[in-house]
């Protein structure tokens, strides 16, 4: 049976023996352990071991494994977050000259669905930790690095937060929605000042927005590229 102090390499291990359809029995016996290991180990262990285990393997099914098992972690720390949050930013920026269709072919964090899990997981993190202990949650998102490499990780994340908004009026997405229309000064609410429309963080973000669909239009035919704008141009 697995320990309950497992080691990455162990977790790695039962992770790929869980996703092997090819021994049922194995495989059922291995998704058992994992919850054994879960249930009976604290947040912050268990945040630690994934972090551990993201460092050391470059398996797209380990990886996607790590980034949802962060996302059920309530009581891991707003520092052991900043860490994982960091580790999985560094992965998908190697360098400048990952910029290109190649590296999205050949890297671990390749596919589109890792690709959405990390949106997913970093807006739950904005809404754990913003503004308190991520203070520069949306400087770091829109980091041109991070748009030149990876602008796809910017919209998944945008993504997952409007799709939360339109779900759950909880107290942490009313603060972020305050934030993006031009609210500040959330230590004393009294005292909110109101930034003019331009310079609200929505503001800056549509423009951002707008700005990688201008760079993705330049990129495609002609022909192709008349049509979605004409398509833009009559929207409801």
């Amino acid at each position: 049976m697995m320990n309950v102090s497992a080691t990455p390499q162990e977790v790695e291990q039962y992770v790929l023996v869980a996703s092997d359809a090819s021994n049922p029995q194995h495989q059922q016996q291995a998704n058992a352990l994992l919850h054994q290991w879960v249930t009976s180990n604290s947040d912050t262990v268990i945040a630690d071991t994934i972090l551990a285990l993201l460092q050391s393997s470059n398996r797209e099914v380990v990886l996607f494994y790590a980034l949802t098992i962060y996302l059920r972690l309530d009581n891991a720390t707003s520092q052991q977050r900043t860490v994982f949050r960091q580790e999985v930013l560094t992965q998908l920026l190697p360098g400048a000259e990952a910029a290109s269709s190649k590296y999205y072919h050949h890297s671990s964090w390749g596919p589109t669905y890792l690709r959405t899990k990390v949106g997913v997981l970093m807006a739950h993190f904005i809404q754990l930790d913003f503004p308190h202990a991520w203070t520069s949650a949306f400087d770091d998102l829109t980091n041109p690095r991070l748009l030149q490499v990876a602008p796809d990780i910017f919209l998944r994340t945008l993504v997952a937060l409007m799709d939360d908004f339109g779900k759950n009026e909880t107290e942490a997405n009313s603060r972020i929605k305050d934030f993006l229309r031009g609210y500040t000064n959330f230590q004393q609410p009294h005292q909110m000042m109101v930034a003019s429309p331009q310079q609200t963080m929505s503001a800056q973000l549509i423009h951002i927005v707008l700005g990688l669909l201008k760079q993705s239009l330049n990129g495609i035919g002609g022909s192709v590229r008349g049509k979605v704008i004409h398509k833009l141009r009559f929207c409801p």
